[in-house]
């Protein structure tokens, strides 16, 4: 019985055991449908696991609609990976290269989905690292690491991204600068999107 219990022990405290248990509480609290309507603002944020084994064990579809008619704003497949040995998750975004294929979609229409269906959108250093605090994650974009060059003008800008999650609302920041450090659009400092969880 001795013996059990010390395997039983050894096996818990396993870094791999933790990474992967962090992962699933993760993934667990994001599936959801996130909703703002004040008046002033109206937002939908779906958040729907998909099985496509091709791009990942742990994929999400990102849907956000958002205006007076919640009109189409952002499509991405989210895959989730665990940081061995750490506590850490990182999510990677893409885009999908026929988006109007899945506007709405339910899992099901998912099935089949592959890394030929999706594109990089972002380069290296733009990943959203997670991190859990007690029952909340909080994802973050570093300015520091995540550059992105202007299609529109060329010029470097620099981007970060707070996405803070509980079990009942989902807090969305996001912001440009430019190499000074200047904020160049995004959501004012102290601000953000807090939309309700509704399912």
């Amino acid at each position: 019985m001795r013996r059990f219990a010390l395997i039983a022990a050894v096996v818990l405290a396993s870094p791999a055991l933790a990474d992967s248990n962090t992962l699933h509480a993760l993934a667990t609290m994001m599936q959801g449908k996130f909703v703002i309507d004040d008046g002033d603002t109206r937002m939908t944020d779906r958040r729907v696991r998909i099985e496509a084994p091709d791009i990942g064990n742990v994929v999400f579809y990102l849907q956000l609609n958002q205006g007076p008619e919640l009109a189409l704003y952002r499509q991405r497949i989210l895959l989730l990976e665990a940081v061995p040995g750490s506590d850490e998750v990182v999510q990677r975004a893409y885009s999908l290269i026929e988006p109007e294929r899945f506007v709405d979609a339910e899992p099901s229409q998912f099935l089949g989905l592959s890394r030929d269906d999706i594109e990089r959108i972002l380069p290296d250093g733009c990943e959203q690292v997670w991190t859990r605090a007690g029952e909340e994650f909080q994802g973050y974009t570093d300015p520091a690491r995540c550059t992105i060059i202007s299609s529109r003008t060329g010029i470097p800008r620099r981007i970060e991204a707070v996405t803070s999650l509980t079990a009942t609302t989902l807090s969305l920041v996001e912001r440009g600068f430019d190499e000074d450090g200047r904020q160049l659009f995004g959501t004012k400092p102290g601000e953000s999107f807090l939309p309700q969880r509704i399912d």
